[in-house]
This record gives C-alpha cells, structure tokens and sequence, in this order.
C-alpha cells in the first residue's frame, strides 16, 4: 500500500483510536508474497472507517496494495485513488460519516489543484448533488448490479438460465463448498492456483487491478471465496467475495474457471452464494461493475463515450467485459449508473491514459 500524508492542515486532525489487534488483523489479511503495507495514519482511521461505512462494490477495494489515500480533515471521510500523467483518479466513492462526505470531496479537489493534478472522480454511485454543485462535468461509464437476497429464488422466466445450470450441476453431481484456512495447504487451495494461472495465461497478460480483483485476496481472511468440486476432487471453478459491511451484502470479485469446465458453473456458483449469504441474513448482493459496460438504450454516442469506449476495446480484448455485461443480465438485478466526473474544460485523452495505467497497475 502507498500511502502519503496528504490531509489538509493535518495538524487540526483529531488521532486516531485504534482497536485492540487491529494492525495485527492487517497484517493477516495480506498474502504471502504481497507489498508491505505501511501503517500510517490514513491507514490505520481508514481501516476504522470501512467497516462502519463502507457499502459499495468498491469500497473493500480501497485498502488494497497500489492506492493512495486521502483523508478528511476532521479525519471522519477518506477516499482512495491513483495518480498517473499529473491525474488522481478515485476508485470509487468517499468512505465515511454522510456529514463529512461533501467536505471529503471539497478537499479531495481543493488538494489536487494546489498539486497541480486533475482531479477525476471514478466510479461514483452516490452523493451525485455534491459533485453537480462543484460544476464538473460527467457521464456514465458502468452500471452496477445489485441482486436483491430478500425471498430471492430465481423463480420465472428471467431466472431460467440459472435455474437449468443448477439442475445440471446437480445431474453432474458438483459439490458447493465455502474455501477456509483449512484449505491452505490442500489440492484445493494448490487447484484454485493452477486455475487462476491457466486463466491468466489464456489472457495474455498478467492480472490488471484498479477496479478488478487479483487471485491473492483469496488469503484475505475477510473475503468469502466458494467453489464447485466434482466427485473426484476435481475444482471445476471458483468465485470470491468482497464485504460491503455497512449494506449488509457482498460484492463479486473474481470469476474463475477451468476451459473445459460444466456449461453455467459461475451461474450455479453465483446463485449458490446468493443462497448461502441468503441463509445467513444478508440481503444484498452487487454482482459489481462490468467496466466501461454499454449502457443500456445507448443511442448515438457523444465524443466523450466514443473515447471512453477505446479504453473498453483495449480492457474487453483481454477480459471480455462485453460478455461479462450480457452475462450479469441473466440475473434478477437491479442496474445503478456509475459515473466519471472531472473538471470541466479539460480534455479526456490524458485521463483515458491515466485510466488505462491505473488498471495495469503501473507505477
């Protein structure tokens, strides 16, 4: 994790009081082989702050290796982001007490500009007003996708697809099994590597980050990952979740499988989790954000989409967000638009770049 010391008048911060164990718990959530986190004041009333207030598909996502953070003056609000070319894009919304958001924000931009960066809000799903009262400009770039887990049975036509690839699983006799620390040492966790490698090596490139997750959080002991096992041992695929502690839910994060694994094993993966979250009482799931996903009833596209929609072509080459977008629409899911907001005036190609190195993980 880089961090820097980056709250305006800092000196007013009230300290942060933190909880008996908690930096000892960091350390256990990283993987082996990870960059050191370094434990700095933004760090350590971050990690207080997200699971108070974190409810986003991104918010889990901030604390992770290769984001810079920003906190509020007062200490109750930060946000994450990465800078490249001379621009500090956000990885989604502030993080904090709803009163301290707007100042969150405020500071965020008044700090780039002393900077002499562009400020870029990335991803943002709520407290739209705040950034229109700032007069920057916008447009949508995703939608996220929630599925509601209350009396959720993927029943009717819309459900159909889902329903027949967990009837097939059963006919193939796949098991459904939740990844724990007893299978740290075991063919599974060894089976989970080797499908992630093999998935890799089919992309030609190596894992992207920013917005998209990365094979390690499967250490993280706050993330649930499940799999499907046949009847010889054999993981046929997996899929991992990222809390979103204060919605009462979770959020999809990876989607692996073998090549020549069960027709619609991450439907019955997807749909066993939501079950399974449903039985323990959580009631929202965020299938999360297709990056740079068609919106729906696109007509003609502005200048800005079009550009928008080359950084698209180059993710989709490798991940195929098109089909990950027509994929999350078998699901009954509510869809929210996310937004990139910048100061108006300012030309998009830098930002693209700047996009585009975020998610390669440059440095």
């Amino acid at each position: 994790m880089q961090t820097e010391n980056e709250s305006l008048n800092k000196e007013t911060s009230s300290p942060p009081i933190l909880e008996p164990g908690l930096l000892q718990q960091i350390g256990k959530n990283m993987a082996p082989g990870s960059e050191k986190i370094i434990v700095t004041e933004e760090y350590a009333r971050a990690t207080q702050l997200l699971p108070l207030w974190g409810k986003t598909s991104t918010s889990y996502m901030t604390l992770q290796s290769g984001n810079l953070l920003f906190l509020e003056q007062s200490g109750r609000a930060y946000l994450a982001y990465r800078r490249h070319l001379g621009v500090a894009i956000t990885l989604g919304d502030p993080i904090g007490e709803s009163e301290a958001i707007e100042e969150c924000i405020r500071q965020f931009r008044n700090f780039c500009f002393q900077k002499h960066w562009l400020p870029v809000f990335f991803a943002i799903e709520n407290n739209l007003p705040i950034y229109e009262e700032l007069r920057l400009s916008k447009f949508q770039i995703a939608e996220d996708v929630y599925i509601n887990l209350v009396g959720q049975h993927f029943n009717g036509k819309s459900g159909q697809d889902v329903r027949t690839a967990c009837n097939r699983a059963k006919r193939e006799q796949l098991e459904f099994h939740r990844f724990d620390s007893s299978h740290s040492s075991s063919a599974v966790f060894q089976q989970l590597e080797e499908i992630s490698d093999e998935w890799l090596r089919a992309k030609k490139l190596p894992e992207l980050g920013f917005m998209l997750g990365a094979t390690n959080t499967i250490y993280d002991l706050a993330v649930r990952t499940y799999f499907a096992v046949d009847q010889q041992g054999r993981v046929e695929g997996f899929v991992s979740w990222l809390p979103c502690y204060n919605a009462q839910g979770w959020a999809l994060d990876l989607m692996r499988r073998r090549p020549d694994a069960m027709p619609g094993i991450m439907e019955f993966l997807i749909a066993s989790s939501a079950l399974s979250f449903q039985s323990e009482g959580f009631t929202r799931l965020s299938l999360g954000a297709a990056p740079l996903a068609p919106v729906q009833n696109q007509r003609i596209l502005s200048v800005k989409e079009q550009l928008l929609g080359k950084l698209k072509l180059f993710l989709d080459h490798f991940y195929g967000f098109s089909n990950l977008y027509n994929f999350k629409r078998k699901f009954q899911s509510e869809w929210r638009p996310l937004y990139l907001y910048y100061p108006t005036g300012f030309g998009l190609p830098r930002i693209i770049l700047a996009l585009v190195l975020s998610y390669l993980n440059h440095e």
